[in-house]
């Protein structure tokens, strides 16, 4: 559903996004060691910054309300293969000085004792821009999927709003 084809004029990308529902899933990092694949921070980001307008939308809070943004530009020894942006909710309290090192849900288990449980997605593909395309070392104009999501906890909370973009490859 990402790709349209039409015999005769070509490949094009879906505007239709793809929403999806995750009730069980891996964490990158899990999905890599099961793999016997190492996973490499290239970058880790973290600031307190206020709510934009998508954030604040997604998350049903107040635009301009102080939040913890995490970006990771992850991969392996190989290169970047993704960039991870995430927003996690103001009810949480994370101070930004949180151990980021560790795979994220199991550092929101053990230091918060939230348990995250469902996943809402939207996937779609599209065309890197060229800030994006630096960041994951491609041309811009490249294919990346897309995937935004909302993270909710067992009693159904909001947890994390995320955008992460990964090479096509």
């Amino acid at each position: 559903g990402l790709l349209i084809r039409k015999k005769g004029v070509g490949t094009k990308v879906a505007e239709q996004r793809i929403p999806t529902r995750l009730d069980s899933w891996w964490s990158f990092t899990k999905e890599m060691k099961a793999k016997g694949i190492e996973v490499v921070n290239f970058e880790l980001d973290i600031q307190i910054q206020p709510a934009g307008e998508e954030v604040a939308n997604a998350m049903h809070i107040k635009k301009g309300v102080k939040m913890v943004r995490l970006a990771r530009l992850r991969g392996t020894s190989s290169g970047p293969s993704l960039l991870s942006v995430s927003w996690f909710h103001p009810r949480l309290k994370m101070t930004g000085m949180e151990n980021f090192s560790k795979p994220l849900y199991q550092m929101l288990e053990d230091d918060y004792g939230v348990i995250v449980a469902v996943s809402r997605e939207e996937i779609s593909a599209i065309s890197a821009e060229p800030w994006l395309a630096e960041k994951l070392g491609i041309a811009a104009g490249t294919p990346v999927l897309f995937r935004r999501r909302i993270v909710s906890d067992t009693d159904g909370r909001m947890v994390e709003f995320n955008k992460v973009y990964y090479k096509g490859d």
